[in-house]
């Protein structure tokens, strides 16, 4: 028997808040916070550099942030004018920065595995060459950077996508053998009509990455409509919250998406509306498959 539990509200939607935070926030949950994992702050501890055993292919989903607590006293923090810092915590009383790479945008997530960082940025405006080719295009909106960092001191970035939209959030499978992420982004816009009027539309996008060693395969992507309010990942199983195009209607698409595949694929598989607006992952539930 399958069960879906949502809790849905009237009224307008609360999105994320605001991801901008500072090194001094990041340094005092240092005080506090033991050394954990690259992954999570509630994962077992692992040194620098440190490899999990392998397991069963099974994934673990982790939600990102913009700061990482290392082991070794080391902090990860991505910052808006900054762009990516690691910070030396080991005295407490006088933190240093020791190695730093320059990225534009406002930062959305992060997440580590081992020696690499993945970084999540909006608002970002840059150059990018297209392979095999001379040609140079502007790009601007929502991207993925995958950073070496196995050298502290020196950041590396070895990789970088875009995805369309403004990146609401995101999860990462990490797998024994692969791992994958998933990111959720809306996108808004006005156009004009056959009758010359106005109109505004919503929509939304979710799109998959195979993550490797030194770069990341872009899996799947799901034009899905509406705009995203809420994700929720648990058992293999992602749930994208998508608020109708047209707000007066006061209805909410949830969309099923098998994420089971440890190389990012994604499937979607059913979708249900549901009265009122779903305001966050806490008010979605997936059980009994």
């Amino acid at each position: 028997m399958t069960a879906l539990l949502f809790v849905a509200g009237q009224g307008c939607a609360s999105n994320t808040t605001d991801p901008e935070e500072n090194t001094d926030e990041a340094v005092g949950a240092a005080k506090t916070a033991p050394p954990t994992s690259f992954l999570s702050a509630d994962t077992p501890t692992y040194a620098w550099g440190e490899e999990e055993e392998e397991e069963e292919e099974e994934q673990e989903l982790e939600e990102g942030d913009i700061y990482r607590v290392m082991g070794n006293g080391y902090l990860l923090n991505l910052n808006w004018y900054r762009g990516l810092q690691i910070i030396d915590a080991t005295n407490v009383t006088s933190p240093k920065i020791i190695g730093q790479l320059q990225v534009g945008g406002s930062p959305v997530e992060m997440y580590v595995d081992g020696t690499r960082a993945i970084l999540l940025m909006n608002d970002w405006y840059g150059y990018q060459g297209t392979p095999n080719s001379l040609d140079i295009e502007s790009r601007q909106g929502g991207t993925v950077m995958l950073v070496d960092i196995s050298n502290p001191t020196s950041p590396q970035a070895l990789a970088q996508y875009n995805v369309p939209g403004y990146i609401q959030t995101s999860r990462y499978a990490n797998g024994a053998t692969q791992d994958a992420l998933f990111v959720a982004a809306g996108q808004w816009d006005w156009y004009i009509d056959d009758w010359g009027d106005w109109q505004w539309t919503l929509g939304s996008t979710v799109k998959s990455f195979e993550v490797g060693a030194t770069s990341m395969t872009e899996k799947s992507e799901l034009d899905l409509g509406g705009f995203v309010s809420a994700i929720h990942a648990e058992n293999e199983v992602l749930l994208v919250a998508r608020e109708k195009d047209w707000w007066m209607t006061s209805q909410s698409d949830v969309s099923v998406i098998d994420i089971s595949d440890n190389g990012g694929t994604m499937v979607e598989r059913d979708e249900v509306t549901v009265n009122g607006y779903i305001r966050s992952q806490f008010h979605m539930d997936y059980r009994n498959d």
